[in-house]
């Protein structure tokens, strides 16, 4: 046997071209010295360098009989896997400049929706030089490393020497990204994520807790069979906003929330960053956890089964429609007597927002024998954030442009865009304020219970973040909720932490509902007990990253570690204390 392998030295040039590319992902450090910042680069470039170089070595070992028989066929081979790999990382730089987060399946899948532009608010900018970009790189990705492969010296490598250096240099590296993974040390860490394409630390066993890991939950199908009645029938109006948290609540951006009565819950929190994932815990009262057999097997929500079993008139209108992971499989127009869906994308979302105020004011109306039930969806406050244009909703100055351009937004830009929000929710928070007003005008509104809810958070650089649906946090989860009871008095804020799959168990007591879901996780949120909820990252149909809020704090769930159960981490104790807890929510 060989003791020795023959490489091309383009594999030396490869590797420090690849290693140049991971020094792009380094994101959000802040070092206290500039030297600090010229170290997490350096041992970037030296990490990604070694281990491209592994990636190399391993492939030439793996082709090493087949080349004496086809030495073309595998050149060739490499060269495609050597490219693709390229393109890949150098679209993953674009993600993280865009969004802050590595690319992944369910961007790729966001990316791959029918109608991606409008379903993601991005501008015309952003678009068409991401439209560039997606061009220029695989042409630049393939050209260099075709150019790269045309150096034709020869390099002797000795095995069982490289592979002894291999394991000196790899065993450190493993204990020094697991060291910093479990006591959180941010300049290693910044180094660990950065080079996201290698293998991620396989000895963190030793040093950190490992993620829980819940399975897919599963409803019955015969729940669709279920039947509600209910001891009161008032009105029912549901409005959802895109992408509002609850410090939008507040009285300069949101005045009409603020004025009429009801309770704001301002820490309120969705079940994740994303939407799918925020209204199935919304309808369902249920973890989304339970998302994917929900969605595959059709299950209606017990509220639009309840609406209907009760002979209410029932609605829906919507700013933009529901064809997007699965959602038209539960809101569609089997479960509603009407289904008016704003979806013309050459008009702003302001203006199909204004004409869904408008179908709501043609149709609401006082007196009716059948009770009115409406679910409305307004997508203004959805980034890139619309409002009419130098009006009075131009209240917060100064802002970023309509057309902003997410590949040269930076952090020094946070608080433009978060101006432009705030107008967009200001906005928003007008039409709702005209809604509230017809139904009083009607003499409905000491007989109507309306939610008004976010569906998610939105990030403005506050973690190093923009938008959502990228980093789990406190900014990102957070989501507005208003509730008006038939017998409020006043406007009243409630500060206890409660959650979206809250909202469905409360409506079924204020409604005298019966039977009560067995499914229903969620507490009244008048009277909760437990002041901690449960939040996921997104993801396409089941969630993977699941995260416990209380007291201002997002921590990470993991599974508790005898070796470390005493490491007397805030973070720690809260997995450790609410982690039975979260299994009853999640899969009980």
């Amino acid at each position: 046997m060989k003791k020795s392998i023959e490489l091309n030295s383009s594999y030396i040039i490869y590797a420090v071209l690849f290693a140049f590319l991971s020094t792009l992902q380094v994101q959000n450090v802040e070092t206290p010295v500039f030297s600090s910042i010229i170290i997490i680069y350096l041992a970037v470039f030296i990490t990604g360098f070694i281990w491209f170089y592994i990636y190399l070595f391993s492939l030439s070992l793996l082709f090493f009989f087949p080349r004496h028989f086809f030495p073309k066929t595998i050149d060739f081979f490499i060269f495609i896997i050597v490219s693709f790999s390229f393109i890949w990382l150098c679209f993953d730089v674009v993600s993280l400049t865009v969004s802050g987060s590595h690319l992944d399946i369910f961007k790729i899948k966001v990316i791959s929706q029918k109608g991606f532009k409008e379903i993601s608010g991005i501008s015309d900018k952003t678009y068409y030089t991401a439209l560039a970009i997606s061009f220029f790189i695989p042409i630049v990705a393939i050209l260099s490393t075709y150019l790269i492969k045309k150096t034709n010296r020869k390099i002797r490598v000795n095995i069982i020497l490289f592979f002894s250096l291999l394991s000196i240099v790899l065993i450190p590296e493993r204990l020094f990204f697991a060291y910093g993974k479990f006591y959180n040390r941010t300049s290693i860490n910044a180094i660990n994520e950065s080079i996201n394409w290698r293998p991620k630390s396989s000895l963190s066993s030793l040093f950190k807790n490992f993620d829980i890991n819940i399975p897919p939950q599963s409803l019955s199908t015969d729940h669709a069979k279920d039947t509600y009645v209910q001891s009161k029938n008032p009105n029912i109006i549901i409005i959802m906003a895109e992408s509002l948290r609850t410090d939008m609540l507040s009285k300069d951006i949101m005045p009409n929330l603020n004025k009429f009565s009801g309770t704001q819950f301002r820490n309120n929190f969705s079940t994740s960053n994303g939407t799918h994932f925020g209204l199935i815990s919304l309808l369902y009262g249920i973890f989304p956890t339970y998302y994917e057999s929900i969605i595959e097997n059709e299950i209606p929500s017990p509220l639009f089964q309840l609406v209907n079993q009760n002979n209410y008139e029932t609605h829906t209108v919507s700013s933009y429609h529901f064809n997007w992971f699965g959602m038209q499989k539960v809101i569609n127009k089997d479960h509603f007597d009407y289904f008016k869906i704003y979806d013309n994308s050459e008009e702003p979302w302001e203006q199909r927002d204004l004409k869904v105020k408008d179908y709501f004011k043609s149709h609401f109306k006082g007196g009716k024998e059948r009770p009115q039930f409406f679910y409305i969806t307004l997508n203004s406050t959805h980034h890139n954030y619309f409002y009419p244009e130098n009006s009075m909703f131009s209240k917060f100055k100064p802002v970023v442009s309509r057309d902003q351009n997410l590949f040269t937004i930076s952090k020094d830009d946070a608080g433009k865009i978060l101006n432009r929000h705030k107008n967009a929710a200001l906005y928003i928070d007008s039409l709702v304020g005209e809604m509230i007003e017809h139904i009083k005008k009607q003499g409905e509104w000491e007989n109507t219970l309306l939610v008004f809810f976010g569906d998610h958070g939105e990030e403005f650089f506050e973690d190093g973040h923009t938008t959502h649906a990228n980093k789990m946090n406190i900014y990102q989860n957070s989501a507005a909720l208003f509730i008006h009871k038939p017998d409020d008095k006043g406007n009243k804020i409630n500060y206890h932490y409660t959650s979206h799959i809250d909202v469905l168990p409360t409506l079924w007591e204020q409604l005298g509902a019966i039977p009560k879901p067995p499914w229903f996780r969620g507490e009244n949120l008048y009277n909760k007990q437990n002041n901690v909820v449960f939040t996921t990252q997104i993801h396409l149909t089941h969630p993977s990253i699941y995260g416990v809020i209380s007291d201002g704090v997002l921590c990470r769930l993991v599974e508790p570690n005898d070796l470390f159960s005493l490491r007397g981490e805030l973070c720690s104790q809260m997995s450790e204390q609410h982690l039975k807890y979260f299994y009853k929510i999640a899969k009980e």
